[in-house]
């Protein structure tokens, strides 16, 4: 995410109107609502990934309303642009970070992070076979496991689930007509 990016969606939070935090930007309202969105897509794919608590972010009211929990899904999204991809990909390479002057908690606390988000990433083939055994599982495919993390949620990198949709159902009945849609 550029600064001005993040600028615009800091001030969108915070309840600045479109055209004046689109103008502090330098930017178009088009833009704006272009940044705003792709922004509010890969919070969506984060709480997805990483078992966030559902909260909508599909227009500027509700993320809003949700201020607190997509600016913590945006913080730990630019931790991870920050470094705690290099971290994870050095642990995973085999390297002894904690040697090599690594934070212990925090060398557990990304570990933890990909270990629990790889099964989204990873084929339904392979699932069982990671649950079943998830340190043999990474050392038979580090490379692999490597491109997957390489591909976690970032302002770097596309986005995995290009249409994220929640739907609400009354009914078991509503429920399956909703899947059979996708």
């Amino acid at each position: 995410m550029t600064e001005p990016e993040a600028l615009l969606i800091r001030n969108l939070l915070n309840r600045v109107p479109v055209v004046q935090a689109a103008r502090a930007s330098d930017m178009t309202e088009e833009d704006a609502a272009a940044a705003f969105a792709e922004c509010m897509r890969r919070v969506a794919e984060y709480q997805l990934v990483h078992c966030v608590p559902f909260f909508p972010v599909g227009s500027v009211a509700e993320a809003q309303r949700h201020r607190l929990e997509v600016l913590e899904v945006l913080g730990e999204i630019q931790r991870w642009d920050d470094g705690d991809r290099e971290l994870a990909l050095a642990i995973l390479a085999g390297h002894n970070v904690i040697a090599e002057g690594a934070d212990r908690q925090h060398a557990e606390r990304v570990v933890s992070r990909v270990l629990n988000a790889l099964p989204y990433y990873l084929p339904k083939d392979n699932l069982r076979e990671y649950v079943r055994d998830r340190k043999s599982f990474i050392r038979a495919n580090r490379g692999r496991v490597r491109e997957l993390v390489e591909g976690f949620v970032s302002f770097r990198t596309p986005l995995i689930y290009k249409r994220i949709i929640h739907v609400t159902s009354g009914n078991f009945d509503e429920l399956q007509a909703n899947l059979r849609n996708f």
